[in-house]
């Protein structure tokens, strides 16, 4: 079986060893509850994307260490996959993704729409079953891609060219780029193993009984190391030169023209087996659930296999970073860490508070009691390490010469502290013992000077202990004034001294500098304040280290909350390094020097972490967590310690690891970060290509609540992968989200955006995914169409608005000037009025006397004719007076005075009296004549 080759097999070389050789080593499971669609793996794939594909008896996977998305057959979509059990993948110089099925033939993925293109083998050239089972494809320096069926049929397709600027748009390619069959004469019974290419070009066969050479110019086929082969082989290799072969009794290796066989043990009880290039000249052999590392010069030992399996595998890739992965036969994928291995576990199932180690003996403290443990079993012993100690151990000390002091206590001696020394290797009765009072606690820290002839013993309640190793006398030193009524609440975590001779000593309350001054000491409180953003970050001290660069000047303080603090000890300033800086945790439990300069470790509630100092004077954070090895994720104060031959350990709530920091090396190539899903309103996208490719997205003005889900394409440890995105046009900054891996956006308004993502590995610099243009188009009623409409109505009301201010306003001076001239008119009525009034009560006079007179003169007159004329002049004056009073009666209803009064009357007599008003002078206009006689 051919294995791809990956820059990432490099890496594994470097620890193959360790993979390999080491003890303890579990695989990590991936299976059907991680959201694999089947636990049968067929074969496996890492293409240049990143992604690893993984064929199943049902589906296809992708998966981008978190989820998987599977591919599988849709009777009523045309480009879904053909058929859901998958034999094989290839991955050509294109980047097209050739899938091999078991009764269908062959499909291609085309990556760029998401869509299975299908080369369908004729059913002739199929088992008697239906079945094609494609084993293996290869590709040749002219593009043609060439597979074969388990039934011996060779294959050869050669897509043409154009197909790489535009790929056809057909479900089945078959009449565009037919199958060519390669005929090869086997024997009957014989059966197609594998492909390969070798050094000249040819394509390799390699069926259950021979070899075969089939040059790709003309298609003919030869037989190669005839005389060298078994009879029958099932499985097939080539590393280098090397050709490996095995069947069920034997292994065999062909080099240099020349065959050499290994037996294999009937005791291996062998029922499966496969043979796997890993690397250019290595082979993996796997029986049942043992793997050999196979070498060209190495004598091979069937009774020591190299590493174990829970179950058989039967495919086996090493991806870019240097993951091995194992495909099992109905069990799911299993994982091999590069680092697997190198955190050495030990005393597992056991919390240990601290780590001491020191001419090959290492210690451990489990609760009160202080054990030896093997550092080849990595199994902590049943029994404490000191014979004669009193049941409460709380800390030790180790001489260079192998001496040991150890510190501790009896429960029944409240206050009381012992300190013993114990001979190299004597740990059955001590020497020398002195008894002293300071009340302890389990975690109370020991320092021994610079010199070496003092041990300062850090106890509650601000009491300090200086033991005198040359000559036993304990002196005290307290520092409680510090802390005012809060002394008895005052515990130290940790105590050392740096390049100057000064102690400092971490409370749960702030840092104590304790400065020698002529027998005594100068003490000084550092603590928190939020007004000085340069001093500490929080009171909680774990951990105090100077810096092995500068001991005098600066020192590494860590905090249970605010991470890690390097401190100027000249002027109390510190800087910060926290999870917004790459930390893993920001409550660090220990701290120590790593193998080279300026590179320190730390633990944490959240695994391990590394510091190396760059040239630019950043610190640059790696992370480590239990997926690699670790005991746990939660490390213990006090449990941190560095050997003597640079190994560190670190212990914690499921025991303790220790390794060496050189042996890991830093992965500073970043991975490939991709967006793995869309989701619209809340529902998944629905596009028209795969969402990876995705670079311009349009949506509705409706359509603006957004969630995007993206991945870091590196497998180690994908718990420490980091993120962080920003979305231009929203966010100002970026927007860190570490390891979670999705950005939700709620009510974007219209416009466009651009969304862009970064991830890493949590080792090297952020890596960028392609980013996506978001135009989000507004409501129609905000569209450019609907603001000119809205323009031109503004306008046409603007205009409308001025007409009808003018025609206001001229209406309104209309008004004045109408207003004026019935005032005027009134005034000019009134005029008239008065006038009138005046003169009709000049007529009334006159007509009054002269009704009198004529009234008076009436009855002296004689003559009818006379007579008549009187009463008639008489009448017409008593007419005329009435006329006269009417008008003053109209003046009297113009002011309003005037009020009706009905009488009854004659109609006839005012005819009358109206006629004979007018008589007189109708005679004299009807009858001019007879007047006139």
């Amino acid at each position: 079986m051919s294995l791809r080759s990956h820059a990432g097999l490099v890496i594994l070389l470097l620890f193959s060893s360790f993979i390999l050789k080491g003890q303890g080593i579990v695989a990590e499971k991936i299976t059907i509850d991680h959201g694999l669609s089947q636990g049968m793996i067929y074969d496996l794939m890492q293409t240049r994307d990143g992604f690893l594909w993984v064929a199943t008896k049902d589906g296809l996977n992708r998966y981008d260490g978190y989820n998987f998305k599977v591919f599988a057959n849709n009777p009523f979509e045309p480009y879904s996959l053909a058929e859901n059990e998958v034999t094989s993948l290839f991955e050509d110089s294109r980047g097209w993704l050739w899938i091999g099925l078991k009764s269908k033939g062959v499909d291609v993925y085309n990556n760029k729409t998401g869509r299975f293109h299908h080369f369908t083998i004729a059913p002739d050239k199929l088992l008697d079953n239906g079945v094609s089972d494609v084993v293996r494809f290869v590709e040749t320096a002219d593009g043609a891609i060439w597979l074969a069926t388990m039934n011996g049929q060779l294959f050869r397709i050669t897509p043409p060219a154009e197909w790489i600027a535009r790929f056809p748009a057909a479900p089945s390619l078959l009449e565009l780029s037919p199958l060519e069959n390669i005929p090869l004469n086997f024997q009957k019974n014989q059966s197609v193993h594998d492909l390969a290419l070798l050094p000249d070009g040819d394509v390799l066969v390699a069926s259950s009984m021979s070899l075969y050479a089939v040059s790709p110019k003309n298609k003919r086929v030869k037989k190669l190391y005839e005389d060298l082969l078994p009879s029958e082989f099932h499985r097939f290799a080539i590393s280098g030169d090397i050709i490996w072969l095995a069947n069920n009794k034997e292994l065999w290796r062909i080099a240099g023209g020349k065959a050499e066989v290994f037996p294999i043990p009937a005791s291996l009880n062998l029922k499966r087996k496969v043979l796997v290039p890993y690397t250019k000249d290595r082979v993996w052999f796997f029986v049942n659930e043992k793997i050999w590392e196979l070498q060209g010069n190495e004598t091979i030992n069937f009774n020591q296999p190299d590493f174990q399996l829970d179950y058989f595998a039967s495919r086996c890739i090493v991806d870019k970073t240097g993951n091995v992965w194992l495909g099992t036969n109905g069990y799911g994928l299993r994982k091999i860490t590069p680092l697997q291995g190198i955190f050495r576990l030990a005393a597992a199932g056991y919390t240990i508070s601290g780590i001491w180690a020191g001419k090959g003996r290492y210690f451990a403290r489990h609760h009160y009691e202080i054990r030896l443990f093997n550092p080849q079993t990595g199994v902590l012993s049943n029994d404490i390490a000191f014979k004669d100690a009193p049941n409460r151990l709380i800390n030790l000390v180790l001489e260079p010469n192998g001496d040991i002091w150890l510190l501790c206590t009896k429960e029944d001696e409240e206050h009381m502290a012992r300190i013993r020394k114990y001979k190299a290797g004597r740990f059955d009765a001590f020497e020398q013992e002195v008894i002293f009072p300071l009340p302890l606690s389990l975690s109370d820290p020991v320092l021994r000077s610079a010199d070496g002839g003092q041990l300062w013993i850090a106890g509650n309640r601000c009491k300090l202990a200086r033991f005198d190793t040359r000559t036993g006398r304990v002196s005290y030193v307290d520092f409680g004034h510090l802390f005012g009524e809060r002394v008895n609440a005052v515990r130290a975590a940790t105590i050392t001294q740096d390049g100057k001779g000064v102690l400092w000593i971490g409370t749960q309350m702030g840092l104590v500098k304790c400065v020698p001054r002529s027998g005594d000491f100068q003490y000084t409180l550092y603590q928190a304040d939020p007004n000085n953003r340069q001093g500490l970050n929080n009171n909680s001290i774990s951990c105090v280290l100077p810096d092995p660069s500068d001991p005098a000047g600066t020192l590494w303080i860590c905090t249970k909350g605010g991470g890690i603090n390097l401190m100027n000890t000249q002027n109390g300033q510190c800087r910060h390094i926290t999870t917004a800086n790459g930390l893993i945790n920001n409550v660090i439990y220990g701290i120590l020097p790593g193998g080279q300069q300026a590179e320190f470790w730390c633990s944490s509630n959240r695994g391990l972490a590394r510091l190396l100092k760059q040239q630019d004077g950043r610190w640059r954070v790696s992370t480590y967590t239990a997926s690699i090895g670790l005991q746990g994720n939660e490390f213990n104060t006090n449990a941190f310690y560095k050997n003597d031959d640079g190994e560190l350990l670190f212990g914690g709530v499921n025991g303790l690891n220790r390794f060496f920091p050189n042996e890991i090396r830093m992965d500073g190539s970043p991975p490939q970060v991709v967006v793995v899903g869309l989701e619209i309103n809340h529902q998944p996208a629905i596009l028209k290509m795969p969402v990876e490719l995705l670079r311009v997205l349009h949506l509705p003005y409706h359509e603006n609540n957004l969630s995007f889900e993206f991945a870091a394409l590196d497998f180690t440890d994908p718990s420490k992968n980091r993120y962080r995105y920003r979305l231009e046009g929203l966010d100002a900054d970026w927007v860190i989200v570490r390891s979670q891996r999705f950005a939700h956006f709620n009510h974007l308004a219209p416009g466009q955006y651009r969304f862009l993502v970064e991830g890493g590995n949590g080792e090297g610099d952020w890596q960028a995914a392609s980013p996506i243009v978001i135009i989000i188009r507004p409501p129609w009623w905000r569209s450019d169409a609907a603001y000119l409409i809205y323009i031109l109505v503004l306008i046409w009301g603007i205009r409308r608005a001025y007409l009808f201010q003018i025609r206001r306003v001229k209406m309104r001076e209309q008004m004045i000037y109408e207003h004026r001239e019935n005032q005027r008119v009134r005034a000019l009525e009134q005029l008239k009025t008065n006038f009138f009034n005046n003169v009709t009560h000049e007529f009334r006079t006159p007509l009054t006397l002269m009704i009198e007179p004529l009234r008076q003169i009436l009855p002296e007159l004689k003559d009818p004719r006379h007579i008549e004329k009187v009463k008639l002049a008489e009448k017409n004056s008593r007419k005329l007076l009435a006329l006269v009073n009417q008008l003053l009666d109209m003046a009297k209803m113009e002011s309003g005075n005037m009020s009706l009064n009905l009488k009854r009357g004659n109609l006839s007599v005012f005819l009358r009296e109206l006629f004979e008003t007018f008589l007189p002078l109708a005679e004299k206009r009807i009858f001019p004549d007879t007047k006139r006689k």
